[in-house]
């Protein structure tokens, strides 16, 4: 992107010259860059602490509570840990009254809640879906958790169990593209899907199909039953890979059929230029049949789609996930080739950044390239065997990586 400052409501605090601002990754990697200049490269807000210490140290403080034991997961970094808002505390409960709609699924009876912890409540509802294990995500979830069932994949249900402590009896494990009845009370039936969401370890995307059926009078005056299907799409965190989308059958058949509908409605009302939707790959009225899956059922459009906003932004240019990774690679082998010794040389260390649960992919794939494991510390050691042993990713992950 030539240009270097493409919102267009730009951070009044931001550096007006971005030449002489030094990156926060300049600071943490330069010798005598201390964690202050890191911060301030980040951020223009003041260190509350003018002697920080050293950069790694204060990376790894954040994360040594991490992993210990119930609760303690909360206070960490809010991507596994404890402060992506500002302002307010993630784990503070607040009156199941002031729910956000955002995080309530329509037409659902008891009303289905997403991540909406801080507002659980047996009076606002007994279903809830955890996407996945990060606390801007379950915070307000702990030990005394009493409002109803928890919805969520293996491995974030045995996050949940393990390190806050949530009841065993309240979750509801429900495996990747593993269509599941959820229990409703006006005797319409709430089908429920998860898919990967291409984030952390056990992260979902959650499809949910309503099914209701009413009675109308028929021409002859006879009652007659209707069928009604209404599919909401909620992605919880993800991003968005068209190779990895097509690798779900249940996301796949989803996003075909709302093709169907948008191609239905174009040739109905052909003059409106359908806007380009980022969700949905332009419509293809040559589509493969070898596409479709036999298995999974056609569904119809989706009705209401919640969607992760958060670089959905001009701003963010990011390339693809295996773009990014490369990169990683070869820049890890290119300085390591740089030192003596070669891809052989044990005078080089690596340091990633990384959320007590995610970016496992990134380190993994330079040590791999390096031919060494990948040393995490202990509590990130502990909710990573967690995953594994629930099948949050392959047996081989482990192997890469030395406690």
């Amino acid at each position: 992107n030539p240009n270097p400052n493409p919102n267009p409501n730009p951070d009044p605090n931001r550096n007006p010259n971005p030449s002489t601002a030094r990156s926060a990754f300049a600071a943490l990697m330069s010798g005598g860059g201390s964690a202050a200049e890191a911060r301030a490269a980040a951020s223009p807000r003041p260190s509350p602490n003018p002697n920080p210490g050293n950069a790694f140290a204060k990376m790894m403080s954040a994360s040594r509570r991490v992993g210990a034991g119930p609760g303690d997961a909360a206070s960490a970094d809010a991507k596994g840990g404890g402060g992506k808002g500002r302002g307010f505390s993630l784990s503070a409960r607040r009156p199941y009254a002031q729910c956000p709609k955002y995080k309530v699924v329509p037409r659902t009876n008891p009303k289905v809640v997403v991540d909406g912890f801080q507002y659980a409540d047996k009076r606002l509802s007994s279903l809830y879906i955890l996407t996945h294990y990060h606390a801007d995500h379950y915070g307000g979830l702990g030990k005394d958790f009493d409002a109803g069932a928890i919805y969520g994949t293996p491995a974030t249900c045995a996050l949940a169990a393990e390190l806050l402590g949530v009841s065993r009896a309240r979750l509801v494990p429900v495996p990747l593209e593993t269509p599941t009845l959820v229990p409703q009370a006006d005797g319409s039936k709430l089908r429920l899907t998860f898919v990967d969401a291409n984030h952390c370890p056990g992260a979902a995307m959650a499809i949910l199909e309503v099914v209701e059926t009413r009675t109308l009078l028929g021409p002859d005056g006879r009652p007659r039953p209707e069928m009604r299907r209404c599919v909401h799409l909620h992605t919880g965190d993800m991003r968005w890979e068209r190779l990895e989308v097509a690798r779900s059958p249940s996301l796949s058949a989803l996003l075909r059929s709302s093709q169907r509908h948008r191609r239905a409605a174009y040739r109905a009302n052909p003059k409106p230029n359908p806007s380009t939707n980022p969700l949905i790959p332009n419509p293809n009225p040559n589509l493969d049949p070898s596409h479709q899956n036999a298995d999974v059922p056609a569904l119809p459009r989706i009705h209401t789609l919640f969607l992760d906003t958060t670089y959905c932004d001009d701003a963010y240019r990011l390339p693809p996930q295996r773009l990014a990774i490369a990169a990683v690679r070869d820049k890890v082998k290119s300085v390591a080739r740089a030192q003596p010794g070669g891809l052989n040389t044990q005078k080089c260390l690596f340091v990633f950044g990384s959320y007590s649960l995610g970016k496992e992919r990134v380190f993994l794939e330079a040590a791999k390239t390096l031919g060494v494991k990948a040393c995490v510390e202990s509590g990130k050691m502990r909710m990573l065997r967690i995953v594994e042993e629930n099948g949050g990713f392959g047996a081989a992950l482990l192997s890469g990586l030395r406690g």
